[in-house]
C-alpha cells in the first residue's frame, strides 16, 4: 500500500515526501525546509531537509577568535576554544 500526506482531507503536494501514487495518509508529512544542509558552512541549518547551495556562502574556518590570545586567528569565524595565553605571575 502506498501512503500520502494529507492535511485537512487534501493531499499535501508541498510535503517533501509527497507521492502522487499514494492512496492513504500515514501521518508522515515532512514539511519542506529549504536551507544550507552542508555543515562546513556557517549558514548550516540543521532543520533544513532540502539543500539550496546558494544559501551556503561562508566556509567555516576554525581557530582561536579571542583577540587577547597569542594564537588569535583573524580569519577564524568559528571559535574552537584552542587559545593560548601568556601566563603572567605576580611578584
Amino acid at each position: 500500500m502506498i501512503f500520502v500526506c494529507i492535511i485537512r482531507d487534501v493531499p499535501d503536494i508541498s510535503a517533501a515526501n509527497y507521492d502522487p501514487l499514494a492512496i492513504e495518509d500515514d501521518g508522515s508529512c515532512l514539511a519542506e525546509i529549504i536551507g544550507c544542509t552542508n555543515n562546513f558552512y556557517t549558514e548550516f541549518d540543521p532543520f533544513a531537509n532540502i539543500n539550496n547551495q546558494d544559501l551556503c556562502i561562508t566556509l567555516v574556518v576554525e581557530g582561536c577568535t579571542d583577540e587577547l590570545a597569542n594564537n588569535f586567528d583573524s580569519l577564524a569565524n568559528f571559535n574552537n576554544y584552542d587559545c593560548n595565553y601568556d601566563i603572567i605571575l605576580a611578584v
